[in-house]
């Protein structure tokens, strides 16, 4: 969901509703998704070598695996190719279908006859009815927001509770959001949310004089990109629901798997993916999505930095069990490598080394 270059439906969707291209929404989105797999790699590995775990021995080969599926790589990069160029999400899909039945040839046990094709579309369609019974349901719940004014009305809740302070703001819409989710999917918690929480969202993050431009109806590129950063924020924390307790249904469904206690299974998901915290946090704070690259780059590599610590503080552990006065220094340095004000001082940066 939160990994280009394809990210599910949900960004597609976002695309509809912030009219802003869908590459761009991929494009911004690549350095965030790696900071939060950086964060559970780090993870990890630290707590591999605080319980030395060892990897179990490996005698898969990459040669063998790339010979025989080496062509399902192909529709995807149609399909990205496609709409980097600008073509709608229909057509690059149609194409990309075309491209799935002709690489399919490229190897001679995976080649699709007619009866496989016919198999594959009744299957498509069967998931699109699932998918299109779900964008009916949620097209009911946003016109009925739109027409109750429940939206106008959600949004000045959230400016009046938060009293303007957007972290507050980004509290209150985690809660919303990990509540939705216990009953909604994912992108229908989206997708609500968006619609009930973005516009409050977008006016705290916007300057005095963005908002009065935004008011008279003058829009600007970086008025543009703190809309995507609000939505990219409820997308994120939309997805908090699948790891965190007390519904957490991937987390119950990998431990279905696993053979382990569900709750115990939940929260561990929820410290391993501290990370879907965090980086929305840096949407709100940081430059990471509206800067310019250097900024986009600067924040990343301090980031990467800033959850390494705080991952090492989490574990107590780094190369050895930490002593408490050592985890409360890691902690300092990720809460001061997180923040806005040392991403853009140097000096301070060199003052925590």
């Amino acid at each position: 969901q939160i990994m280009p270059p394809i990210m599910g439906a949900g960004a597609f969707i976002m695309s509809q509703i912030t009219q802003i291209p869908f590459v761009t929404i991929v494009a911004v989105s690549v350095l965030p998704a790696i900071l939060y797999f950086a964060s559970i790699s780090f993870y990890i590995h630290i707590h591999a070598k605080k319980y030395d775990l060892k990897p179990q021995k490996n005698d898969v080969k990459l040669y063998p695996i790339l010979k025989e599926g080496f062509h399902f790589i192909i529709p995807i990069l149609t399909l990205i190719g496609l709409l980097i160029y600008g073509f709608t999400p229909t057509y690059a899909a149609g194409i990309s279908i075309i491209a799935i039945i002709a690489s399919s040839y490229l190897t001679k046990n995976k080649r699709m006859g007619i009866k496989k094709i016919l198999e594959a579309l009744a299957l498509g369609t069967l998931n699109m009815v699932v998918t299109g019974v779900l964008l009916v349901g949620i097209g009911i719940v946003v016109g009925s927001i739109n027409i109750s004014g429940i939206g106008i009305t959600f949004s000045q809740l959230i400016m009046e509770w938060s009293h303007g302070k957007l972290i507050v703001a980004l509290v209150l819409i985690a809660i919303a959001s990990l509540i939705l989710g216990m009953g909604l999917p994912v992108t229908a918690s989206y997708v609500v949310l968006a619609v009930l929480s973005a516009p409050a969202l977008l006016g705290l993050m916007l300057s005095p004089e963005m908002a009065a431009l935004v008011s008279s109806g003058v829009i600007i590129p970086e008025v543009t990109m703190s809309l995507l950063a609000a939505h990219l924020i409820i997308f994120w924390l939309s997805q908090d629901s699948n790891l965190t307790p007390p519904v957490c249904l991937a987390a119950f469904a990998a431990a279905g798997i696993a053979g382990t206690h569900p709750m115990k299974t939940g929260v561990q998901s929820w410290i391993l993916g501290k990370g879907l915290y965090i980086v929305p946090l840096l949407f709100a704070f940081s430059p990471l999505v509206t800067g310019e690259w250097i900024e986009r780059i600067e924040v990343f590599v301090f980031a990467m930095i800033g959850i390494l610590a705080f991952t090492i503080t989490v574990e107590g552990f780094w190369d050895r069990k930490l002593y408490i006065w050592e985890r409360a220094i890691f902690a300092l340095s990720s809460l001061l490598l997180l923040s806005q004000d040392t991403i853009f001082n140097w000096e301070s940066y060199f003052e925590i080394v």
